[in-house]
């Protein structure tokens, strides 16, 4: 069988011999003690999308950057056979290929990465403006090649969000307006906000894939864990009124459901708060060194006191098709408390600890251990109930995953700084 691929040429279908390929290239890659993955990319000017690297260069997987080969021609040939069909997949779907449009204006790689088993499928890794699929996750597990370009489609679009979400925000607010000087509370929502709208994103392009004959991505959200949900309440919408998927109702249903997971909501709600705490154990070893970098004496200055607005806070789900699904009319206010309730006890309790210590900040009080320890004794209080802390999934660098803030962007915001490349994981 033959498929018309996104960039025009006709290729054959993905195969079970493409996938046992590809599996074999990964393999033999790491017997070799090669590296699978990516190289790393320095931007001289990451606030701007289109040239992030301050050279003229080509737009897509295709195009030639600063003289050097295509990234998928760099590739070995078995992984770049896997993101075409991605690619091609994706593109079945009008926003899907808008969104791949954006990616490739910002020159975002699509490629694979060890990074542990029991860990994310995929991630996209902002910093370096690379989506990455994890070979040791369960991804690679799968028995059909027709459901590994599936799932990874499905994965591929979710996180094709959190690339919208980096092109809306990122140049000249920083990475979604996140850093040490924002609210806790207002960093949780968003958060929250940026994965709802990512997995309606994923929903509606598996959506349009099943509306143009190729049901595919539709089954596995069916049955994948954070997504199901979602699926159902989008195809509820959809069923009942197929004019709800034009004009955004059915994404908005989808966005909505993310929020009734509670056990998905309080992990990464710990993992804002935990960023933060780090964040102010940083803040706090820089006032008891006298300061000694300038830039973190503003940044105490202001700890947690700048707030999203409700338009900020909505534009995190926007979407290149022209529906703003949550500016519809008749849908649940920004702050309702079904986006804003904490999970539990405890996470409510540490939130509301280190906004006091971020207030000492701000009123140029002394921070010692003793706060920070006051932290750890709140969550011991809860040792043994349901609100107990859970183990938390951490990135590359033993971080927990689900936030992105830190010093970093802040500083890279001011006029004329240089800020240093971050790769900032989104699942």
């Amino acid at each position: 069988p033959v498929t018309l691929a996104a960039d025009g040429v006709t290729r054959m279908a993905y195969t079970g011999i493409d996938f046992s390929d590809l599996k074999n290239s990964i393999y033999y890659q790491k017997v070799r003690g090669e590296q699978t993955g990516f190289e790393l990319r320095r931007f001289t000017d990451p606030g701007n999308w289109s040239n992030p690297g301050g050279i003229p260069s080509n737009i897509g997987p295709d195009g030639l950057v600063n003289g050097q080969q295509p990234y998928l021609a760099r590739m070995p040939r078995e992984q770049a056979t896997a993101v075409r069909a991605i690619r091609d997949k994706l593109a079945q779907s009008r926003l899907g290929r808008q969104l791949l449009i954006i990616a490739d204006q910002g020159h975002v790689q699509f490629g694979f990465k060890a990074a542990g088993k029991g860990e994310y499928e995929a991630a996209y890794y902002s910093g370096y403006r690379q989506v990455a699929f994890n070979t040791d996750a369960q991804l690679f597990e799968t028995k059909s090649a027709r459901d590994f370009i599936a799932r990874a489609s499905l994965f591929g679009a979710h996180e094709l969000g959190h690339v919208l979400q980096d092109y809306t925000f990122g140049e000249g607010d920083g990475f979604m307006q996140l850093d040490t000087t924002t609210s806790l509370q207002d960093r949780m929502l968003a958060v929250r906000h940026m994965e709802a709208a990512a997995v309606a994103c994923s929903i509606q392009v598996a959506w349009d894939v099943r509306q143009a004959g190729d049901d595919s991505l539709w089954s596995i959200a069916l049955k994948t864990p954070g997504e199901t949900s979602a699926a159902l309440a989008f195809g509820r919408m959809a069923n009942a009124d197929p004019a709800a998927v034009a004009d955004g109702r059915a994404r908005r249903a989808a966005h909505d459901s993310w929020f009734n997971n509670h056990g998905r909501m309080a992990a990464y709600d710990e993992a804002s708060v935990e960023r933060f705490k780090r964040e102010l154990e940083t803040l706090a070893a820089q006032q008891a060194a006298g300061f000694p970098d300038p830039d973190a004496r503003i940044v105490a200055a202001s700890a947690g006191r700048m707030m999203i607005g409700s338009s900020a806070m909505m534009d995190y789900a926007s979407m290149p098709d022209g529906t703003e699904h949550m500016r519809l009319p008749g849908g649940k206010d920004i702050w309702d408390e079904h986006y804003c309730a904490l999970p539990n006890q405890r996470i409510a309790a540490q939130m509301a600890h280190l906004q006091k210590v971020a207030k000492k900040f701000r009123e140029n009080e002394p921070v010692t251990q003793a706060d920070f320890d006051r932290y750890d004794q709140i969550g011991a209080m809860f040792e043994g109930t349901k609100d107990a802390k859970p183990r938390l999934q951490q990135d590359d660098n033993g971080h927990p995953v689900g936030a992105v803030s830190a010093l970093g962007s802040w500083r890279s915001k001011r006029e004329g700084a240089a800020p240093k490349p971050v790769a900032r994981l989104q699942m």
